[in-house]
């Protein structure tokens, strides 16, 4: 509610927690954005 997004039906969706290096984390995060952007994912 706070973020503004509503879940679909219960089992029409996922999430997920994603462990990242330190050092790589800000190209990582970037690529992964890009990749749930073009796939219309929030």
């Amino acid at each position: 509610e706070k973020q503004g997004i509503v879940l679909p039906e219960f089992g029409r969706y996922a999430t997920g927690i994603l462990f990242l290096d330190r050092r790589t984390h800000e190209q990582t995060e970037a690529a992964f954005e890009k990749i749930a952007a073009e796939c219309n994912l929030k």
